[in-house]
């Protein structure tokens, strides 16, 4: 962010954004809200062994919701440069990331008591203190959140996944493939898609 950007400005496309988000059909991801969270559970997965929120009528399957803000801060690929790494540990929290804001709005403001809400279910089955990196993100006052994307996963915790090779928009110069040696594979929990926005020559948003 710079002194130039215009909040209000954002202020009106998060709600126009969420808007529209909040009317399309079941294609699409849904928003997190309060309501969608209600219809969510936790369940244990293997290979590798973690615990994921999953809908309650689809157990087997992780669940997918939208989030709609601003994006205040970021650090994403590509990587164009090696950086340092001096232990297993630190290569294992390399990662992308963005804090998103919602410059106050009331849609955001949901978002974040949604995922309290969620954040308590994964108590409630691992237990009190095991949830780490939960407490209240801000941005110039505001509830923002932070998220992360790990570019490796250990490959003794997931010997069923193969490496999947990284996109070239992500690792043009192959630095991550060179670094991830042989702990460590690109498995689809380290996978991120992303998407652009395009006008097509209707006016219409792509």
């Amino acid at each position: 962010m710079n002194r130039h950007y215009n909040f209000e400005h954002a202020r009106m496309c998060i709600s126009e954004a969420a808007t529209r988000a909040s009317q399309e059909g079941p294609e699409a991801p849904p928003l997190l809200t309060v309501d969608a969270a209600k219809n969510l559970t936790i369940s244990e997965f293997h290979y590798p062994k973690t615990f994921r929120a999953v809908l309650k009528e689809n157990p087997e399957e992780e669940a997918y919701f939208r989030i709609v803000g601003a994006i205040c801060s970021k650090v994403l690929p590509p990587l164009t440069s090696k950086p340092r790494i001096q232990t297993l540990q630190q290569l294992r929290n390399l990662r992308q990331f963005v804090k998103v804001t919602g410059f106050g709005h009331h849609s955001f403001e949901e978002t974040i008591s949604a995922l309290h809400g969620v954040v308590h279910m994964f108590e409630s089955q691992l237990g009190a203190g095991k949830i780490t990196g939960q407490e209240p993100k801000l941005f110039e006052g505001d509830a923002a959140l932070d998220c992360h994307a790990r570019y490796f996963t250990d490959r003794e915790l997931a010997p069923q996944e193969k490496h999947q090779a990284f996109d070239k928009i992500v690792d043009p110069k192959q630095i991550l493939e060179d670094l991830r040696g042989a702990d460590f594979i690109h498995g689809p929990d380290n996978r991120v898609e992303y998407c652009k926005k395009i006008i097509d020559e209707q006016g219409q948003l792509r």
